[in-house]
Parts: structure tokens; sequence; C-alpha cells
């Protein structure tokens, strides 16, 4: 069971989690690595709200340098952002 809130990140891209199914995520997301499109330059720093997993129990969230996965309840894992070696599970 989920219980306070939990931060990840990487220095480069950071993620805020307060239940299994409310993430908000900032910083650079110049390979998608934030699960949303690109962030504007100079907007780094703003929090926002990834909806995508709204319906998902999230249970765990790790930040790469340039990507991101995450692993629900069921054992479901979902990856995303640079993918040049298949870091994100997919070649």
């Amino acid at each position: 069971m989920f219980m306070g809130w939990d931060l990840m990140g990487t220095g480069v891209t950071d993620w805020v989690t307060t239940s299994p199914y409310n993430h908000h995520n900032w910083g650079h997301n110049r390979w998608g690595q934030l699960a949303r499109d690109r962030t504007p330059k100079g907007v780094y720093l703003k929090p926002e709200r990834i909806s995508y997993f709204d319906d998902k129990d999230v249970q765990q969230i790790s930040c790469g340098y340039h990507h991101s996965l995450a692993l629900t309840s069921n054992g479901q894992v979902y990856g995303w952002g640079l993918n040049t070696e298949g870091q994100i599970l997919m070649k």
C-alpha cells in the first residue's frame, strides 16, 4: 500500500508521487523521459500532472537520465524516453 509521497530524480528529471494515481514531474524533457509532450524551454521547473497513469496502480517509478520506467501493482512495466540501447524494454 502506498503511504505519503515519494520523490525520484536524476537532477535533470524529477518525479513526485502522492498516491498510486497522482503523479507530477518536471525537468528537461528532450527525449520524452517525462511521459508527456516535450517541455518548452524555460518551463523546466513547473511541475505538470501526468494523467496517463490516472487509471493505473503505479507502485514504483525509476528515472534515468534519458528515460523512465513505471511498475504497476499487476506487474505491468511502462517505459518512455530515449531508447537507443533498448533501455525502455523495446528494441
